[in-house]
């Protein structure tokens, strides 16, 4: 059973904002060079967006901050929110506000609003998310200045369903700790919540060197953490200080869900952007990267909403990135619908049984 988080919404919005003159007063330096920028992307994050706003807003630090709010083109009222508190936090809250949806286009919101930033570090939070923790930007940003050779930080978080319900998210423990790039790649995403991160700008520079067209095509919050990693690690602190929500209205997740065709398609992109990111790094973690591919695959073969026609068309495709377990589990179950169906409500059971649990991940082959 999953264990339960202590963290109550209604207290959190009950206390008053400070005024954007209480929140500079303890600012420390030039006022207008902001230490850290936060990058908070949204698209129709209407019921969400002012918890994040909040999360911002409750910051004490003894540095200058930004937020660069990038509002896609929203429809739902949220770029009215956007502006109403760009114009009560006029030198914090700075929107990037399109006219046009740009992701639709191919564009990734970072891409779009980190060239208005100017922090030497880089914080993000999409505008679905939010942070808890009133000393999340001081006490992270001191503790990466301990490792100067460490390029991320990230932490733990807390996962709130549509019900309100909370479980840690991410969650290694209390105590901090370096995870070794292998392991960012194995997990394939889900080790580091979003609105966990905070990078050097170092790194984004570093970044372009593996070229323009490369961004363009992949550059995503897992890969993000991949090259970040590469080759020192991730500094991993193990207080939760964020909100991290679960299927909320308007979200990629929520969308991929809904549209098998998204989801083949987004399957396929980031497999693609694994396996050239593999090449980038020189198949120094050809391994890791194997899995992670493999792991996509699995997915990609359990998701009964996708027909078995263009889920065959991909795994004939990226074949030679399965084992003899993943082939067999395709032939033998994944392939064929009511023993498929049969075999994932078996799985749905076994995941409160760590012993079956662990069986059945061994017979999938991703163990």
């Amino acid at each position: 059973m999953a264990k339960e988080s202590q963290f109550d919404l209604q207290t959190f919005r009950a206390k008053p904002l400070p005024t954007e003159q209480e929140i500079m007063e303890t600012w420390q330096g030039d006022k207008n060079k902001p230490v850290v920028s936060v990058l908070c992307n949204t698209f129709n994050h209407k019921l969400y967006i002012e918890d994040a706003f909040r999360g911002f807003l409750i910051q004490k630090t003894d540095f200058p901050f930004e937020v660069i709010v990038h509002d896609d083109a929203s429809i739902d009222g949220t770029t009215d929110i956007v502006r109403e508190y760009a114009s009560r936090y006029p030198n914090i809250i700075k929107p990037v506000i399109q006219v046009e949806n740009q992701y639709s286009k191919g564009r990734k919101p970072t891409q779009l609003s980190l060239p208005h930033s100017k922090g030497e570090y880089i914080a993000m939070c999409e505008g679905d998310d939010y942070w808890i923790c009133i000393n999340k930007l001081n006490y992270q940003l001191a503790e990466l200045k301990n490792y100067p050779g460490i390029d991320l930080c990230f932490h733990a978080a807390i996962s709130q369903d549509d019900r309100g319900m909370l479980t840690p998210f991410c969650d290694r423990g209390s105590n901090s700790e370096i995870v070794d790039v292998r392991e960012v790649i194995k997990a394939g995403g889900p080790l580091m919540p979003t609105a966990s991160f905070l990078f050097r700008r170092s790194f984004f520079n570093r970044l372009e060197s593996y070229g323009k067209e490369f961004q363009l095509k992949y550059v995503r919050a897992y890969l993000l953490q991949v090259f970040a990693s590469h080759p020192s690690g991730a500094l991993y602190l193990g207080k939760p200080m964020s909100i991290y929500r679960l299927q909320a209205i308007g979200s990629w997740s929520e969308t991929i869900k809904k549209s098998p065709e998204k989801f083949q398609q987004w399957a396929v992109s980031f497999i693609e952007s694994v396996i050239e990111s593999n090449e980038k790094l020189n198949k120094q973690y050809d391994l890791e990267f194997r899995y992670s591919v493999r792991k996509k695959l699995i997915t990609l073969m359990n998701n009964q909403f996708v027909s078995v026609e263009d889920r065959s068309l991909v795994i004939r495709k990226y074949r030679d990135y399965l084992n003899f377990k993943n082939r067999f589990y395709w032939r033998i179950i994944s392939s064929h619908r009511i023993v498929h169906f049969i075999f994932i409500r078996i799985y749905e059971l076994s995941k409160k049984n760590s012993f079956l649990k662990g069986v059945i991940r061994k017979f999938v082959g991703l163990t």
